[in-house]
């Protein structure tokens, strides 16, 4: 799947239905919640906010959301890899599931740096992130090389591994697949369908 699927919302909307399958009790949005080393009245980006989700709380944050999807309509238009906002603009930047879309994800880690000058929350997914189901664009960006590839624009970060399990019926993983261009024929079976995730939350100064 590419930055560029996202034109179709209900795409975007299938792939974060499966998740409220998860059998780890803390939500992914609560995990990241709990971690953000954010201050009431800081401003603060979400570059790649899709549908803004992660902020359904009161953060007490001043919000500006990005995304390159002309479908997130509320939203600023904008790649991260080339952001629209001058140098320490934010207190704080988000960047989750996105950088794997990214051509160069080291320049997007570069502005990231730029526009911030505080901290910086980048999320990705590990290799074996929902294996079998037509994803494989973490192998450009995955977990694995997080760490490292933040230490090279940030003197501080810590990294939060998030591991889950889904237990999907098989029509949410059939429209999970096909949201991803997997023909939704090639998940076969009644029962519930095991699924491994792993994705970790660097939190950077």
């Amino acid at each position: 799947m590419t930055g560029d699927d996202y034109l179709d919302p209900s795409r975007l909307e299938a792939r974060i239905a499966i998740h409220r399958y998860g059998t780890n009790p803390q939500s992914w949005y609560d995990f990241v919640r709990e971690r953000l080393p954010l201050a009431r009245g800081e401003r603060v980006l979400d570059a790649g906010a899709g549908t803004g989700l992660l902020w359904d709380y009161d953060h007490g944050a001043r919000l500006t959301l990005l995304d390159r999807s002309p479908s997130m309509r509320h939203h600023v238009r904008g790649d991260v890899v080339a952001l629209p906002f001058a140098d320490g603009a934010f207190d704080g930047a988000v960047c989750h599931h996105v950088l794997y879309h990214a051509e160069r994800p080291a320049d997007a880690l570069r502005e990231l740096r730029r526009v911030s000058r505080g901290w910086v929350t980048v999320a990705t997914n590990g290799r074996g992130h929902m294996h079998g189901l037509g994803e494989d664009v973490h192998t450009h960006f995955p977990a694995e090389r997080l760490g490292e590839a933040m230490a090279e624009h940030f003197d501080e970060v810590t990294l939060h591994p998030y591991e889950d399990t889904l237990v999907a019926p098989v029509e949410a993983v059939r429209a999970y697949v096909a949201s991803v261009g997997v023909d939704p024929a090639t998940v076969t079976g009644e029962g519930p369908v095991t699924i491994a995730k792993h994705t970790v939350l660097a939190v950077a100064r």
